[in-house]
């Protein structure tokens, strides 16, 4: 990147442009550095151990995460080993088969032993997404895996009781479907994550009743490690069934 300075003011410019709300101008300046630090090439999420969303996120999660809690999280990276040096138990559903056994022995190379791997790839369908904001469709935005569903893979979570986990991340593959098996599995007090909230058509299918069970804790856009346009991570917790 020629100039980063430029092309931080840049970003500015552009999510204000959006219409997003940024995080305060004094983190923004104390973000800089760090972002510019992961956006050089050669970085990576899984070296670095850091969640791939925004820093203000990131310190959210760094301030609300506690040794004694549950995780589950759709989509597996650097936010995993993150995770998994702050929990008691993570568990990630992965539909990429290469990468899956990639970070599985990254983890384990770190010792990690506290951390459930599931690899659920995706059903062949034979027809394109009609909707993919439509959860029940269980698609994605990709375009190579548009005639493939993620039933199998959203539902991965199914298996554990309702109000189990202290935190969920939605930030895979099928995220509307995700989100739909999420939300019952949430603990009263727990948190949900859902990154690149500045896809409008993530919160087209949620259901009528979430603004009363889930208030917004944190949902500031701003920079993002290992990348250089900003983006938007909205983080909620769960205040009743």
């Amino acid at each position: 990147m020629k100039s980063y300075p430029r092309s931080y003011l840049f970003e500015v410019k552009k999510a204000k442009g959006k219409g997003l709300t940024l995080q305060s101008f004094q983190f923004l300046v104390r973000d800089y550095q760090q972002w510019k630090k992961y956006a050089a090439p050669g970085t990576s999420s899984v070296e670095a151990q850091l969640p791939w969303m925004t820093f203000s996120a990131i310190r959210f999660l760094e301030k609300n995460l506690k040794p004694a809690m549950n995780v589950f999280e759709y989509g597996c990276g650097g936010s995993t080993v993150f995770l998994s040096k702050r929990s008691a138990k993570v568990i990630s559903v992965e539909h990429d088969k290469e990468w899956f056994h990639v970070l599985g022995k990254k983890l384990k190379e770190l010792g990690l032993s506290n951390w459930e791997g599931k690899l659920i790839e995706p059903e062949f369908n034979g027809e394109n997404t009609k909707s993919i904001a439509d959860p029940d469709e269980y698609g994605t935005d990709d375009k190579i895996l548009s005639q493939y569903r993620f039933r199998k893979y959203a539902s991965g979570i199914d298996e554990y009781s309702d109000d189990y986990f202290d935190w969920i991340l939605v930030d895979g593959r099928s995220r509307p479907s995700c989100m739909k098996h999420a939300i019952p599995k949430v603990k009263p007090g727990g948190f949900l994550l859902l990154d690149n909230a500045d896809r409008n058509y993530y919160f087209e299918g949620l259901p009528g009743d979430f603004n009363d069970r889930f208030k917004v804790v944190c949902a500031d856009a701003g920079p993002t490690p290992f990348m250089k346009e900003f983006s938007k991570t909205m983080i909620w917790q769960k205040v009743k069934k």
